[in-house]
């Protein structure tokens, strides 16, 4: 079994993994080109190359075929790896990716703004001049921003990975990565866009997070898991193996719905007519996000409901989309108060949100917003070029006082 790290990692990310899976395998986990310890080149970061790297380390040890592991940028080179060394896999498994191609094709305000670094590790020069003499700082920030669980990255394994960044060349190395993913990488993947990865295919993803759906073409046999609790750096994962179609996963699933009803996912729930009108007939309701790094946030908003989801729209510069962005559970709650108890009631609706920032639903959604709301063009217009519409796809319902 081969792993292959992310960014800004280096083989040492496997290491709270490595000694249960090699009670089942030969484990090897390198250094991915200019990362670690490795060789750091003047070029050769395409995902081809360094897949080639791969597959020369395979050879030498002397352990194909394999089962290869990737996660992040590692899991990019193991699609290349995949799609060029067939003959040396046994098994693929990728984590918390989809594929490069789709990611830049599918890339609005909302996904380029958690994906930052993305784009600021493609500019020419300017990152290496930033980072030099602070990588402490720049690689400490992204641990603590792109965690579920920052905590989990240990003291110890961020003084490695700096100690690695802080080699001459290695912060680079890591933007070339970036760089070829812009350019070259998209031209392999655009080429190879009809191919399909001939071994069967693990896609793992967090449970924060979103599942990547493109992966299913990519894929003859492809499986979909949850870990649970989400976080790359979390050593313990917990898959839901989805048996059947590609692109596993979904809740049609015989084996997802029986995990669901063992509440190890969290299905989608009906509003009843009652909590559906409560949420119609009231003109606010409040909203509760957090984002990666746990900060909660608590706002009014105006909500209008359709085929049973509550929707409600927001600046694409506003908190809680930021915060939707990054992690996409949220909480909506009514509550009316009465001075005679009794009569009190209310209701809490646990759930999932996407973001629209335009098309078709923000314009249907926005039309309901303003026919409900006829001062909403006026005082706060609801516009493509600012805004995004947010969906809230429910998941548990509380109420109280509610008949």
């Amino acid at each position: 079994m081969v792993l292959l790290h992310g960014y800004p990692q280096t083989g040492h990310m496997w290491r709270k993994v490595m000694p249960a899976l090699a009670e089942r395998f030969t484990v090897v986990a390198p250094d991915l080109r200019g990362y670690g310890d490795s060789d750091r080149p003047i070029g050769g970061y395409d995902k081809r190359s360094m897949a080639a790297d791969i597959a020369d380390v395979i050879r030498a040890l002397g352990i194909e075929p394999v089962v290869l592991v990737g996660h992040d940028r590692g899991a990019r080179v193991a699609h290349r790896f995949a799609l060029d060394h067939p003959a040396l896999l046994t098994r693929l498994v990728l984590l918390d990716i989809a594929p490069t191609y789709d990611v830049f094709a599918r890339t609005d305000q909302v996904s380029a703004r958690a994906r930052w670094h993305w784009y600021f590790h493609q500019l020419p020069d300017l990152p290496e001049a930033l980072t030099a003499g602070r990588e402490d700082i720049y690689l400490r920030y992204m641990y603590r921003t792109s965690a579920y669980n920052p905590a989990a990255i240990e003291e110890e394994a961020i003084q490695e990975y700096v100690r690695c960044f802080r080699q001459p060349g290695a912060m680079r190395a890591g933007f070339e990565d970036y760089r070829a993913g812009a350019t070259i990488d998209l031209e392999h993947d655009g080429a190879d866009r009809d191919r399909k990865v001939a071994a069967p295919t693990l896609v793992l993803w967090g449970e924060s997070g979103r599942s990547p759906t493109a992966s299913a073409r990519h894929a003859r046999r492809l499986e979909g898991a949850v870990r649970a609790g989400g976080g790359a750096s979390s050593p313990r994962l917990r898959p839901l193996h989805s048996r059947g179609k590609a692109g596993g996963g979904h809740r049609r699933d015989p084996e997802i719905r029986r995990l669901a009803r063992a509440k190890i996912l969290k299905p989608t729930m009906r509003l009843t007519k009652a909590v559906a009108r409560l949420f119609e007939r009231e003109r606010v309701c409040r909203v509760a996000t957090a984002g990666l790094r746990g900060m909660p946030h608590l706002v009014p908003v105006c909500q209008v409901v359709s085929a049973g989801k509550i929707y409600f729209a927001s600046g694409n510069d506003g908190r809680k989309a930021l915060n939707l962005a990054e992690n996409p559970r949220l909480a909506l709650t009514i509550d009316l108060y009465s001075d005679d108890w009794t009569l009190i009631k209310g209701v809490m609706v646990q759930g999932r949100a996407r973001l629209y920032p335009r098309g078709p639903r923000f314009r249907a959604i926005r039309a309901l917003l303003y026919k409900k709301y006829p001062q909403y063009p006026r005082e706060a217009a609801i516009s493509e070029s600012d805004s995004v519409v947010v969906e809230v796809t429910p998941t548990r319902v509380f109420s109280w006082g509610m008949k």
